[in-house]
């Protein structure tokens, strides 16, 4: 969506929005400090409704230390909030230059009176395909070669530095096409118009030599926790929640993933640290010699429940993400963490009277 599109939707929608969350809000008057939850009426509105039910649902006061606003420049009460997150599509400036200035007067305005920012907006550009290869990769952890195109006609220059096979990727902002280029007569089939920041990436092989899957792990960071979100195996390179793999080997690898400590939390975080996000996820995989590659950092990750009946094992590792999230929004608020809270990080946690899910361990036991 271009920023043309963006402002005509955004002046569209403003008002009943405005109206609405003005009607939802009531709910925060009895509290004392809240969260300011941020948003933009012309993209996004809805990423991470599903969360805010599930508080409602589960947490109905935590729910109500929730406010949402679409972009305000000021903070027009700045003793009530102890902190602000800018629920905002990354990067910022590429769809629309006139909100990212709005956020940044914002991010400006908590810094004068002393409100926490998660996710400042002026550092979600770290997370593009190329910067953070870099900032990752100076880790030590493997992160695919990234070189820019800049125009089509440098494409054939850019992939002798790449090598062939090359992915042709959009640097910035995530789930976008991706086109495997892997002979020079290929070159003239890439689709250019899907893309604003080609670049082209080097393309490694991860498909596993034991029994020729492709898998990608899903690392979920909230600050210094840090939860295992999910493991698609495909028999595709490209590894698509549509293309997952669902049988019983495949279910039960991924429980194990998720009931066990994810095994790179500790090189992870640092990559976190690098890239200065408070919160991302990392999708990575392992090479055929069995070495971490990191794809890319997203820094507003979609944390749905699955839409298949086949996968709904994994709603409680979906909550478990959330509570992760809020858990995190509080302490850095400086809000106090309700003990069902933390509990729904540990597996085997308590279970959820109305929510879709059961304990952790009786979702595992059914699975298998």
């Amino acid at each position: 969506m271009n920023s043309t599109l963006v402002a005509l939707r955004s002046v569209s929608l403003h008002v009943p929005y405005t109206v609405l969350y003005a009607v939802s809000n009531r709910r925060c008057a009895a509290s004392g400090r809240r969260i300011l939850l941020v948003r933009h009426p012309g993209r996004a509105l809805h990423y991470y409704d599903y969360i805010l039910s599930w508080l409602g649902r589960e947490f109905p006061s935590l729910r109500s230390v929730c406010e949402l606003a679409l972009l305000p420049r000021h903070l027009r009460d700045p003793q009530r909030y102890a902190l602000a997150v800018p629920w905002l599509q990354d990067p910022v400036e590429d769809w629309s230059p006139r909100a990212y200035r709005r956020a940044l007067e914002l991010m400006q305005s908590c810094h004068e009176h002393h409100v926490p920012v998660i996710n400042p907006v002026d550092v979600l550009s770290r997370a593009a395909k190329s910067a953070g290869a870099t900032l990752i990769g100076s880790t030590g952890i493997r992160t695919p070669r990234v070189a820019s195109i800049g125009s089509p006609e440098r494409i054939r220059q850019v992939l002798d530095e790449i090598d062939l096979p090359a992915l042709i990727r959009e640097d910035r902002g995530h789930g976008g096409t991706t086109f495997l280029v892997r002979s020079q007569q290929e070159i003239g089939e890439i689709p250019w118009r899907r893309f604003r920041h080609p670049i082209a990436m080097e393309f490694i092989d991860v498909q596993s030599p034991r029994d020729g899957r492709y898998r990608k792990y899903r690392y979920f960071a909230a600050g210094d926790t840090g939860v295992p979100r999910h493991l698609i195996m495909s028999r595709k390179w490209e590894v698509r929640p549509s293309d997952r793999l669902k049988d019983e080997a495949a279910r039960r690898e991924e429980l194990d993933y998720l009931q066990s400590p994810d095994p790179n939390h500790v090189r992870l975080q640092r990559a976190r640290e690098m890239l200065g996000l408070d919160v991302v996820a990392f999708d990575y995989s392992y090479d055929r010699e069995g070495q971490l590659v990191v794809w890319e950092a997203n820094p507003f990750p979609t944390l749905n429940y699955p839409k298949s009946r086949d996968v709904q094992y994994l709603f409680p590792f979906v909550e478990r993400s959330f509570a992760a999230l809020f858990r995190f929004y509080l302490i850095r608020g400086g809000l106090p963490v309700p003990d069902r809270l933390e509990e729904l990080l540990v597996v085997g946690g308590p279970e959820l009277g109305r929510g879709p899910v059961t304990r952790l361990s009786q979702w595992a036991a059914e699975a298998a």
